[in-house]
């Protein structure tokens, strides 16, 4: 039934469109082959021109009709039924590439606008309830691009008309411009700065997070700064992520504890998933030389250094089928560096330098000062510590049984392969068990 594909040729593609309707992306039907029963077409007709509103994506009439589509039509997607629309419903509506509308001009960009104005701040799930079949990417690009649209966070958004802004508010831009000078701000840090100087236009504005500060911050100085959620930067600043921001605030320095690195993401409202997963991220700048003092890299380490590094991990390894970094009380056979060798020391080594080819798992603790890192073989397909553990304690159990629980976890411990109290995951069994004859089986 499909006839040939169109291309972009305009007067092949007006040939088309009078003996042929659109059936799929780019694909075309006869019209002859098109089968829609009337009552069908007629009940369409009406629930648009029924409606409050004056214009529907077809994506979400699709959705709408999907059912009866399926059982009296032959039509299977929402490209043939666009189609099928545009030959039957063409001198009732205005229809355009993506949507039908009873006025002249009048698009679903506007009707989505009018929701959120309507409706004050809604979600992109609330939306999404009200406008089925529109897509993720449709709907970003008709929020994004729409200047009346305010993104607020988290999915939110609102129309502009909900703010009242004054003609002193726009005041604020000394204050951006003051504390983006020289480095990013994040908007929290914001939040709080302005709560203290501009509080009436914080509460007149109903603004209640850092994330609604920023949607409307942008809206009013989007030409003055670079807006990158949640920092505001000077005009034309690039890589506004967190951990890209912290580096700009540590750019001068040589050294810096744990507690100080910290006290700067807390200063500046500089967000990090866990406090090991943010000195990893540093990992590219600072090596941990101890259990709280990151020292700047002067220059990249040797290539034959780190391959000499490899070779002797990876002999340890062999010796077990695992390394505990703690454990290692010896370095005399490591090249020489730039710094002292202790296992922090190679643990920063490894991560930067052979974390495609020497796998770091991290024994369960809450203290960022242990020193919790275990190497490991990749090639193991090892993904966590109950993982390990669990491969260790099978092939340790079947050399020589355990005979109780404490005998499990004295042996952990005195492998450094466990470190405090019960683990969750030891607690729940998810471990070992214990048969009604009393037998441990991992």
């Amino acid at each position: 039934t499909t006839l040939f594909r169109s291309d972009n040729n305009r007067a092949i593609d007006t040939r088309i469109a009078y003996i042929a309707v659109l059936c799929d992306r780019g694909m075309y039907i006869h019209k002859s082959k098109i089968y829609i029963e009337q009552n069908l077409v007629d009940k369409i007709k009406a629930y648009i021109e029924c409606s409050e509103r004056i214009a529907f994506s077809f994506g979400e009439l699709y959705e709408l009709f999907r059912e009866d589509l399926l059982l009296n039509s032959n039509i299977t997607n929402k490209y043939f039924f666009q189609g099928v629309l545009k030959y039957h419903l063409d001198q009732y509506f205005y229809l355009y590439r993506d949507y039908i509308s009873k006025e002249k001009g009048v698009g679903f960009n506007n009707e989505i606008e009018d929701y959120i104005k309507k409706n004050g701040e809604v979600s992109r799930s609330e939306i999404f309830d009200n406008f089925s079949g529109i897509t993720e990417a449709i709907l970003y690009m008709k929020l994004n691009t729409n200047p009346n649209i305010i993104c607020l966070d988290n999915g939110r958004y609102m129309h502009k008309a909900l703010l009242n802004i004054l003609e002193e508010d726009y005041s604020i831009k000394q204050i951006i411009e003051k504390h983006i000078n020289p480095l990013p701000i994040s908007c929290r840090k914001l939040l709080d700065l302005l709560w203290a100087t501009n509080s009436e236009f914080i509460t007149r504005n109903n603004i209640y997070d850092h994330g609604k500060l920023f949607g409307v911050l942008r809206y009013m100085f989007e030409n003055d700064f670079t807006f990158s959620r949640p920092f505001i930067a000077k005009l034309g600043s690039e890589e506004l992520t967190n951990i890209a921001v912290l580096k700009k605030h540590l750019f001068n320095f040589e050294r810096v504890s744990i507690e100080d690195l910290l006290s700067i993401c807390a200063e500046n409202h500089i967000r990090y998933l866990t406090s090991r997963s943010l000195i990893k991220n540093l990992n590219t700048d600072f090596l941990r030389v101890d259990s709280n003092l990151l020292v700047r890299y002067k220059e990249p380490i040797d290539e034959d250094v780190i391959e000499q590094v490899a070779n002797i991990v990876f002999k340890e390894i062999s010796k077990k089928g695992y390394l505990v970094a703690a454990r290692i009380d010896s370095f005399i056979l490591y090249p020489q560096i730039p710094f002292t060798w202790n296992p922090y020391v190679l643990r920063s080594i490894v991560e930067r330098y052979l974390s495609d080819v020497i796998g770091i798992i991290d024994i369960y603790s809450t203290d960022i000062y242990t020193l919790n890192a275990i190497f490991v073989d990749p090639m193991l397909n090892i993904e966590s510590y109950e993982d390990l553990i669990i491969k260790i304690l099978r092939s340790e159990h079947n050399r020589e049984s355990f005979i109780n629980i404490k005998e499990i976890y004295d042996w952990l411990t005195q492998e450094g392969l466990y470190i405090g109290d019960y683990s969750k995951f030891m607690r729940d069994n998810n471990l070992f068990t214990i048969d009604e004859f009393g037998k441990i089986e991992i």
